[in-house]
């Protein structure tokens, strides 16, 4: 399993609002938004974000291309 510390992030709720935050992520899945310290494993991979947004489930749906 691995285990990611995703930083320094804009972290987006829709139809909410926006927050600087962090995320903790397992195995590609979010285990956590804005885990406390005791919370992040020490041997998680840590990435700064430098404030970039970070979306939920954004797809893109257009059919360009398709048939």
């Amino acid at each position: 399993m691995t285990t990611t510390l995703l930083s320094n992030a804009t972290l987006v709720f829709p139809g909410e609002r926006t927050a600087p935050g962090r995320l903790l992520l397992s195995s590609g899945i979010i285990a956590a938004v804005n885990p406390p310290d005791a919370a992040v494993p020490a041997d998680a991979l840590r990435i700064d974000a430098g404030g970039r947004r970070v979306t939920p489930g954004l797809i893109d749906l257009h059919p360009h291309g398709v048939g």
